[in-house]
């Protein structure tokens, strides 16, 4: 019995060390978890705690610092790798205020996981966060093109050079394709689908009606779920020409008389050059000069040309010939030089501008000219030919003697066939005389692009949503067509946190149509504003929506202790986000465990603030519970440096082990004999079984990480977490039977 009553008092003492004596002098590690003593006054927060990041790449955290507001902080990053640099987007401030601090990592950094301190002070008063940089190599490839901007004018084409380059030894084939090409254009590439390094000719082809514009070509290669974009800016440009018409057609000119032919240079596509004007094919004797030039509307330049025959009478197929640098253009007229008694005067027709475009329902309006030539004075009457169905043709005024003007009008019904028409404008001579002139009408239809182009709305619901940390949302984006003939319309989103990633269902929709859009978020909270964009290739629209991620409160813990900011409250939050949820492992572990301890832990914490004479039992109760997790977390973080996976398997072992030590053998020993007396249990099957199950948690737990599967993980690390807290049990009640029958044979 002596020996009994000494044993229970040595196990009292050793339980009293562990937990009231040992958290007042443990060592705690230098990281961002607070002290559990003293008032604080500055605080420094990293999130996330862990960030990959590829050679030559950036890392992006968020720095809260709370305190305060009448001192100004600064903030310095310590213990970055050799060539590393950062930037903070905000410094020296008055807390409390946030900023984003960007690492750059230089492409000869070796991989690894790196430990950095961020460090808040005011020259009195300081805090460090600690938070992981792992550089990871990367494997891949790169696209790179040249040039940057290509220039094509209509009709015409232009290449590009894309070089694919290996990266880290990336052994698929890569696959390439254009996006955003204009209207009426097509391309080829002059070899594709090959494993990198490799060179293809990307050859853009257009035609004379794609639209001239400036277009932003998207190059995606894609190879082993590996994705590379690069972009490149296509400037289509008019080809500039001209069109060169002369009237009339056909002239009688009397021994030694003068005509004028009417000569219009019709300007395409913005051509505005001074265009030398000859006239080929008359007879020797025979003479031409400029009589006059001016511009009308459009750009059109008109020439009089003053024809004098000589005395060779006969027939000439004369030549109007216009050039402009290499551009050379002409136009036909039959002269024929009569006797001076047999010589008739002449009328010309001309029309500007000389082709139009009108939409069903509407009209559209050109000028006509009829101009005399020589002693012509017969009256002139206009009319059309081959005019489309639904569609009046009306001439203001319709008749009359050169010189005179008229209007032409063409109105389109409804009902009117889109499509281009050939319309001749003919003009006859009371005396028989006849001259005529093409007019290209097209009609379009009331939404096609050729007129209304293509504009869409884009929203989304709902408009407001809230979630937990580390929680699934999904929202609904559809996308609606305002006019124009739909095009596909391709979906991002930002403003999202940095550690959530988001997924579009499909991510490319045709109005009207909608996606899914799917985002799971990490351990960042706040309120984030996110801007959901549509973009046809040419035009974008965006809409908004808040996003309220919540955090994942301790509700027991803050009613213990009557706040979330008190300084174990924090450091069981942090211990939650900077180790276990960090890690791949860690986040399928606390699926489960939230969906346990949530479904308690709210009631719990409204009993307690009922009754506040239960707060310093529940101190003392947690007590043990948070000098473990110090102990777990001084082991974990230098494991953390080098496998994150590593250190939050470590940290939950540790726990595990610390929770069934403290908590439950305590509990199991005067309940062991009380429950062996009624229940016969084999100890060694028992120890076995449990023995197995743990064993069985840790290989399920290194294959779910090696096949980063969540639904394994969740199964594994909850079994491993409640194998080792019975090991622990089952252990220490046999070594403490050891221990007393030690001492009681003695």
């Amino acid at each position: 019995m002596i020996f009994r009553r000494r044993f229970w008092f040595i196990f009292a003492m050793l339980t009293f060390t562990l937990l009231v004596v040992q958290p007042l002098f443990i060592g705690y590690p230098e990281n961002s978890l607070l002290k559990l003593h003293g008032q604080v006054e500055l605080d420094v927060s990293i999130l996330p705690f862990h960030v990959k990041v590829y050679q030559g790449g950036y890392a992006i955290y968020n720095v809260s610092v709370t305190g305060s507001p009448d001192i100004k902080v600064e903030l310095w990053v310590l213990g970055l790798p050799i060539g590393a640099t950062y930037t903070f987007s905000k410094n020296k401030f008055n807390p409390p205020f946030t900023s984003q601090l960007e690492i750059h990592v230089p492409p000869d950094l070796p991989i690894g996981n790196y430990s950095f301190r961020v460090r808040a002070s005011d020259g009195g008063l300081a805090d460090e966060s600690r938070a992981i940089l792992e550089v990871v190599k990367l494997v891949g490839f790169n696209l790179s093109i040249s040039p940057q901007t290509g220039t094509v004018n209509q009709g015409e084409a232009f290449s590009f050079v894309i070089t694919v380059s290996d990266i880290g030894g990336f052994q698929g084939e890569v696959d390439l394709r254009v996006f955003g090409l204009p209207r009426d254009s097509s391309y080829v590439f002059s070899v594709n689908n090959l494993k990198p390094p490799f060179n293809s000719v990307l050859t853009i082809f257009t035609e004379g009606r794609t639209p001239v514009g400036e277009y932003t070509l998207k190059i995606k290669g894609t190879g082993k779920g590996k994705i590379q974009e690069s972009q490149v800016t296509l400037i289509v440009k008019s080809k500039k020409d001209f069109e060169i018409s002369v009237s009339p057609r056909e002239l009688t000119l009397k021994q030694a008389s003068k005509a004028r032919f009417l000569v219009q240079i019709i300007p395409i596509e913005g051509f505005s050059g001074n265009v030398i004007l000859r006239v080929l094919g008359l007879p020797n004797d025979a003479k031409y000069e400029v009589a006059s030039k001016k511009t009308l509307s459009g750009g059109v330049v008109q020439i009089e040309v003053e024809v004098e025959a000589g005395q060779t009478i006969g027939t000439y197929n004369v030549v109007f010939r216009g050039e402009y640098g290499e551009m050379v253009h002409t136009d036909k007229v039959v002269i024929t030089i009569v006797k001076a008694e047999a010589a008739l005067g002449d009328f010309a027709l001309l029309i500007n501008p000389y082709s139009g475009e009108t939409r069903q329902g509407r009209s559209f309006s050109a000028d006509l000219m009829v101009k005399r030539l020589g002693e012509y004075k017969s009256t002139v009457t206009l009319s059309a030919e081959n005019v489309p169905e639904e569609v009046k043709v009306a001439f203001n005024p319709s008749f009359g003697v050169p010189d005179y003007n008229s209007t032409l009008r063409f109105l389109a019904d409804e009902k009117a066939a889109p499509g281009t028409y050939i319309i001749n404008v003919t003009a006859t001579g009371s005396d028989g005389k006849i001259h005529s002139i093409p007019f290209i009408l097209t009609i379009v239809g009331k939404g096609e692009a050729g007129k209304e182009e293509f504009i869409f709305s884009i929203s989304v619901t709902p408009k407001t949503l809230k979630i937990d940390q580390g929680g699934t949302t999904v929202l609904t984006v559809k996308v609606k067509s305002v006019s124009g003939e739909p095009l596909p319309v391709k979906l991002s989103v930002t403003g999202l946190p940095s550690d959530a990633n988001y997924k579009f269902d499909p991510p490319e929709v045709k109005p009207n149509g909608s996606s899914t859009l799917t985002i799971n978020t990490g351990v960042s909270t706040g309120v984030f504003t996110l801007l959901i964009k549509g973009r046809d290739g040419g035009k974008e629209q965006g809409t908004v929506a808040t996003l309220v991620v919540e955090e994942r409160r301790c509700f027991i813990a803050t009613a213990t202790y009557g706040s979330e900011l008190s300084e174990e409250v924090k450091f069981l939050r942090r211990f939650r986000e900077e180790i276990i949820l960090s890690s791949f492992a860690g986040k399928q572990f606390m699926e489960v465990f939230n969906s346990f301890y949530y479904s308690f832990s709210p009631n719990v914490a409204q009993f307690i603030l009922k009754n506040q004479w239960l707060k310093p039992v529940f101190k003392a109760f947690l007590l043990p519970l948070i000098t473990a997790l110090h102990i777990a977390a001084s082991i974990s973080i230098p494991l953390s440096n080098m496998d994150i996976e590593l250190g939050a398997l470590a940290a939950g072992l540790t726990t595990s082990f610390l929770l069934g030590l403290l908590y439950f053998l305590p509990l199991m020993i005067p309940l062991r004999k009380s429950l062996s007396g009624r229940v016969k249990v084999n100890g060694e099957i028992v120890s076995l079984a449990v023995l197995t199950s743990w064993l069985l948690s840790m290989v399920l737990t290194v294959l779910g990480e090696i096949f980063t599967s969540q639904v394994i993980l969740m199964l594994s690390t909850f079994l491993l977490v409640s194998s080792t807290v019975v090991l622990t049990v089952i252990s220490g009640l046999n070594f403490l039977d050891k221990v007393l029958n030690k001492f009681v044979s003695s």
